[in-house]
């Protein structure tokens, strides 16, 4: 699993337990489309993390007992084609074929004009 599903799935995983509607762990599990046992690993992260997860019997859910507050934010925006900073340019953008890109920031790592110094 790539880190970016990884971040979207312990994303996920953290909107259900947020809203108490998590369901049994098998149910859980299930809507996630994973194994239990990579929920119990995900709900270990949060915890590692400072999360205090714990089931609820009266809910049929699991719970956070503390205030948690995950933000995953991926951005990809637009620049003028005449800036540089350094960095690398990808060619190939099929490698996020899920992301709904919107704006596209790609920053280029050398000078592509007539003189080898800008």
């Amino acid at each position: 699993m790539s880190i970016i599903n990884h971040l979207f799935l312990l994303q996920r995983v953290h909107d259900r337990i947020m809203h108490k509607a998590t369901g049994t762990p098998k149910e859980f599990a299930d809507r996630l489309n994973i194994s239990e046992r990579t929920l119990y690993r995900i709900m270990e992260e949060l915890k590692d993390l400072g999360a205090e997860i714990v089931y609820s019997t009266e809910r049929s859910s699991y719970v956070y007992k503390n205030e948690v507050k995950i933000n995953i934010h991926l951005n990809i925006g637009q620049v003028d084609k005449n800036q540089i900073n350094g960095g690398k340019s990808l060619v190939n953008f099929d490698v996020l074929p899920f992301l709904a890109v919107s704006d596209l920031n790609l920053v280029f790592d050398s000078y592509q004009g007539d003189s080898p110094n800008p």
